[in-house]
């Protein structure tokens, strides 16, 4: 191998060391906002039990077991659908 090739070779290897870098930052970036908005849709849905347990005087734990298991199945794959899980 001839010093032009060694040469090359050496800068395809650190640009392609600066792009894993980089790539891992911004999956650790993603990975932050996912989970924010995971944690606003908890924070939300929490509130809306509230709100209706308030209103109608059921306990909030009594209306997330009226969920059924279809519904929150149906539910989880739209997120999958739109890519939120």
């Amino acid at each position: 191998m001839n010093k032009s090739s060694k040469y090359w070779d050496k800068r395809a290897l650190n640009r392609l060391n600066e792009a894993e870098k980089l790539s891992d930052t911004y999956i650790k970036r993603i990975q932050k906002m996912y989970e924010q908005a995971y944690k606003n849709i908890d924070d939300e849905l929490e509130s809306i039990y509230r709100n209706y347990s308030n209103e109608t005087g059921i306990d909030t734990q009594k209306l997330k077991e009226k969920l059924t298991k279809s519904q929150t199945s149906i539910f989880w794959k739209t997120l999958n659908k739109l890519g939120l899980t």
